[in-house]
């Protein structure tokens, strides 16, 4: 988990009324398009769902772009360059378009015998652009060959996504539709080390700058991407359903509240549990029989709904870090109104600071908030546990 500081004394750390901030970062593997379909529904909204009614959080998920098998949804139907599209593949573009995809799992589950070339990305982007759609976040795979993963982006000798001459580049495609948010796999929060097979012990951080940072904006190869880390601590085993609620008891939420905390959880919701004879994945059958495994989500949303923990997708809450890391706010002497200047490192859209909730002195005094001479809408907040009052922008609902 990272602590969010108080950078100023006017801005909060936390959205209004919240201590803290959590996201699911899933990764694709056994999430078919079946499986989408309900999760998102059960986990993004309050209407009546397969699993019950839903539970009003914002959660996004990662895909596969190219597959050999219906148990991963992807857009195109193989691993070869030249797949045609799957049948769900508009039904995936749709999820990207309302948010609920937010990250290119390195594009699909790549092996030796068919492997990733950088036209495997121009295709993706090809039809990305085609219909004005962007993914934000790019996450690492890994099948245990170095030669099948040499597209990942990162530090290791094999990861050349972002080496130019390499035939596995593509990280200049992914700035250009909008990517910035890079997960390596190594970068992982272990509450325990982490034992290997032979009895060594595996190293969740190897030192590249990252140390106990949360984010932190690396070179890597061809640019500076932000390098973020997720909360893994299922030791051997790699996270799945059966664990989540593990994953959620590890937690001092008490601490993680009192300090302003943020949290990326590092999951593979799409498998149930990992057996001897492979992974199982994740049916309505097996949660409808062990409802228990959903407790941990139901935590999430009671926690949310005392106003306690955030849940954001985890493309909303790096933004999120990278707008309270950057920005500052300016307060204007003037006799008749109280006026507030947004001010940041570097030009952004008006939405960039949605969420960023900065701290008033009078309710009743007339505000102002601008940026670039821009007005920006906002929400009056009551008082907080500091007994302070305050106000949250917001592009979509607040008000000028």
């Amino acid at each position: 988990m990272f602590c969010m500081p108080l950078r100023y004394d006017n801005m909060r750390e936390i959205p209004y009324p919240y201590k803290g901030i959590v996201a699911l970062s899933n990764d694709a593997e056994y999430a078919s398009a079946e499986f989408l379909d309900w999760l998102l529904m059960f986990l993004n909204t309050t209407e009546k769902t397969a699993l019950g009614y839903g539970l009003g959080m914002e959660f996004a998920t990662s895909v596969f772009f190219y597959s050999r098998t219906p148990l991963h949804a992807s857009f195109f139907d193989s691993l070869s360059v030249h797949a045609k599209e799957t049948k769900e593949a508009q039904r995936l573009r749709a999820y990207i378009q309302c948010g609920y995809i937010d990250t290119n799992h390195a594009f699909g589950d790549f092996n030796v015998t068919e492997n990733f070339t950088r036209n495997h990305a121009l295709k993706v982007y090809e039809m990305l652009d085609k219909y004005a759609l962007s993914i934000p976040i790019y996450t690492n795979h890994g099948n245990g060959n170095t030669k099948s993963m040499q597209h990942n982006i990162g530090f290791l000798p094999h990861h050349l996504a972002s080496h130019a001459e390499s035939p596995f580049y593509h990280t200049d495609l992914f700035r250009k539709n909008g990517g910035c948010y890079v997960w390596s796999d190594d970068y992982v929060y272990e509450k325990a080390a982490v034992v290997s097979l032979d009895g060594g012990l595996l190293r969740a951080d190897d030192g590249r700058g990252m140390g106990e940072k949360f984010m932190q904006k690396l070179f890597c190869g061809d640019a500076e991407y932000f390098f973020f880390k997720r909360y893994r601590s299922t030791g051997v085993v790699a996270p799945t359903f059966q664990t989540f609620n593990y994953q959620i008891q590890s937690i001092d939420w008490e601490y993680f509240c009192h300090n302003c905390s943020v949290i990326i959880f590092y999951q593979h919701f799409g498998s149930f549990y990992v057996a001897n004879k492979g992974n199982v994945p994740t049916t309505l059958e097996l949660l409808r029989q062990f409802p228990y495994y959903l407790n941990g989500l139901y935590f999430l949303k009671e926690q949310q709904d005392k106003g306690n923990i955030l849940v954001m997708s985890t493309s909303h809450l790096l933004k999120y870090v990278e707008m309270y890391m950057s920005t500052k706010v300016e307060h204007v002497a003037h006799k008749e109104k109280a006026m507030l200047k947004v001010h940041n490192y570097h030009e952004r859209t008006i939405d960039f600071f949605d969420g960023l909730t900065i701290y008033i002195d009078n309710p009743k005094e007339y505000i102002e908030v601008s940026y670039l001479d821009k007005l920006l809408k906002f929400v009056y907040n009551g008082l907080d546990a500091r007994g302070r009052y305050s106000i949250t922008l917001d592009s979509k609902k607040g008000k000028i």
